[in-house]
């Protein structure tokens, strides 16, 4: 599967000049955020020294929006060992990933392993308490299962 989310990525970097194929308000604000997204995954799945998580939203969703911040929040205090990437569902350069996570509701986060192996998705979004509360379950066993620094790791 590292093929086929890099080749997302790729699509993502080699598509967001003057396609305007994302829905955003202006399309420079859409390209920029794009190549952003593109350039966090590609950088993600080449750093075997931290998890990835990967936070599935639309910029149409009320939900996406008010709990945006919070995920963002959540990631940062675990720095250590995980890594943020958001990705646009609206966005037809992820379309790949989209359909290899089955990603069927949104917000939905996927969190990869250090090898890009998908461990854990977030439940069904009812309210942002359960999101919220997924996330809290995914970091914590991702942490404790994933977390650890390997020998290996760069520092």
């Amino acid at each position: 599967h590292h093929s086929i989310l890099m080749r997302g990525a790729w699509e993502a970097l080699t598509s967001w000049k003057g396609r305007g194929r994302g829905r955003g308000r202006e399309g420079k604000a859409t390209s920029s955020g794009r190549l952003a997204s593109a350039r966090a995954l590609a950088k993600s799945l080449n750093d075997t020294s931290r998890c990835t998580l990967l936070s599935f939203y639309s910029p149409t969703c009320r939900l996406c929006h008010g709990l945006g911040p919070k995920i963002a929040s959540a990631c940062a205090s675990q720095a250590n060992w995980l890594r943020l990437v958001k990705m646009n569902v609206d966005d037809e350069a992820w379309v790949p990933e989209v359909s290899y996570y089955g990603i069927s509701y949104v917000p939905c986060l996927v969190l990869l392993d250090r090898r890009n192996r998908a461990r854990y998705k977030s439940a069904e979004p009812k309210t942002g308490q359960v999101v919220m509360e997924s996330l809290g379950d995914m970091l914590r066993d991702g942490r404790r299962k994933f977390g650890g620094r390997r020998k290996d790791a760069v520092a």
